[in-house]
């Protein structure tokens, strides 16, 4: 989601969980027990509602501090954004239909609608043919910026959305949908199940755990067994770095690093810094993550957007769209060529490992442990890997185009 609502976390994110947890979980999801919404492609923004009518956005937090900004506010401050048409179309469209609909949800200035913008004429990676303001839930921030749910207040988006599209003043039709509920069939005797619980079984023999032992507890033994153990720094430091990196007590990064010479200490600080730790606990957890996206492809294959029309028609043009930006890289003769080139067949090669199979839907969002919590199978690595193209990655430029066929401005959305 980001903004507002912040990172959605995946399974293996939920460090605390335990192994048996995590097969508890795969199987509700296997069997199609687990109450399930659709994830969307878009822009999350907030907003609200004032006693006079006024809609009020918030994209930030220093936005929702100050109560929000107005849509005339907005077309000033999201001009020159990458994404303006998407931002500006969604926004105008959730002004004109909110600014006329009863606001159940108060005028405190507390209560805000999460909200997915999705906008057809500019597609991220999916292509949607619908444009539509998706309600995710209400959320009630306190004066200390702490972030409450209120349960009650959930039903209140159904009685604010509507069945017929709004044609705003742009010309553009537009559908505000409550929360979209994703049916999952049945899937038992597939075989994916069992092979994802077969390849987590392994990582807990590896790390001589047992079902019971926590997600947290592998990160440690992970870290353990692989980056730490390259760094010649003694096994009483290795463990406290690893404790420290997985998020137990653990003594300071600088006294880990206590005595230690120029280039040994650099490296430690490289690991341990508070800014580099996902990064790094991602690759620690390398082997739980790939089996749970492996897992969430099968998953995903009976499931499709509520915005797109023909899946098969959509799952195509993203297969092609890998043809032609594979073409478009290995043609490039720029200075930043061989790098890109190798960068994005580093991702295709982990997508094709995974299943190499695109899904009409970006993924699923679902409660668990008190978390809303998501499963994209392909779609992350997908979405890298064409990004590559697209806008490049740190010192990596974007590929350049023929600017004869091409618009580079169309291109990254500036008009």
């Amino acid at each position: 989601m980001g903004g507002n609502a912040k990172h959605m976390p995946h399974i293996w994110e939920h460090l605390d969980c335990t192994f048996a947890d995590v097969f508890s979980l795969l199987e509700g999801l296997t069997a199609g027990t687990i109450t399930a919404v659709e994830k969307f492609d878009g822009i999350n923004i907030h907003f609200r509602v004032d006693s006079l009518g006024v809609v009020h956005f918030s994209r930030n937090d220093s936005e929702r501090k100050m109560g929000g900004i107005t849509f005339l506010e907005m077309l000033t401050k999201y001009q020159t954004h990458p994404a303006r048409k998407t931002i500006i179309e969604g926004s105008r469209a959730i002004d004109e239909h909110f600014s006329s609909v009863w606001w159940p949800f108060g005028f405190s200035g507390q209560n805000w609608l999460n909200s997915e913008i999705i906008y057809m004429h500019r597609p991220q990676l999916l292509k949607y043919d619908k444009n539509a303001v998706v309600l995710h839930e209400v959320v009630t921030y306190l004066p200390d910026g702490k972030k409450l749910t209120n349960i009650d207040l959930q039903e209140g988006m159904e009685k604010v959305t509507s069945g017929v599209p709004l044609v705003t003043s742009t010309g553009f039709p537009w559908h505000t949908l409550a929360p979209q509920p994703v049916i999952l069939t049945p899937q038992q005797g597939d075989g994916f199940l069992t092979a994802a619980i077969t390849r987590l079984r392994q990582c807990l023999e590896s790390c001589h755990l047992t079902d019971q032992s926590t997600l947290r507890e592998f990160l440690r033994e992970s870290l353990l067994r692989g980056m730490i153990s390259e760094l010649a720094i003694g096994s009483a430091r290795q463990k406290q770095l690893a404790n420290r990196i997985a998020g137990f007590e653990a003594p300071t990064l600088v006294s880990i690093k206590k005595g230690l010479s120029p280039g040994l200490a650099k490296k430690v600080s490289e690991m341990g810094q508070a800014k580099n730790r996902d990064k790094i606990q991602r690759k620690a957890m390398k082997p739980i993550v790939n089996t749970i996206s492996a897992f969430g492809v099968q998953r995903l294959s009976t499931a499709c957007s509520t915005l797109v029309e023909e899946p098969q028609r959509e799952i195509q043009r993203l297969v092609d769209e890998i043809i032609d930006c594979r073409t478009r890289i290995d043609e490039a003769s720029d200075h930043d060529a061989l790098p890109r080139r190798q960068l994005f067949e580093e991702l295709i090669s982990e997508y094709e490992s995974l299943g190499g199979c695109p899904t009409a839907i970006e993924g699923i969002a679902f409660k668990w442990n008190d978390k809303v919590t998501k499963l994209t199978g392909l779609f992350a690595t997908l979405n890298q890997a064409l990004g590559v193209d697209r806008y490049g990655r740190g010192q990596i430029g974007p590929t350049p185009q023929n600017v004869e066929n091409f618009s580079l401005v169309e291109w990254f959305g500036l008009v």
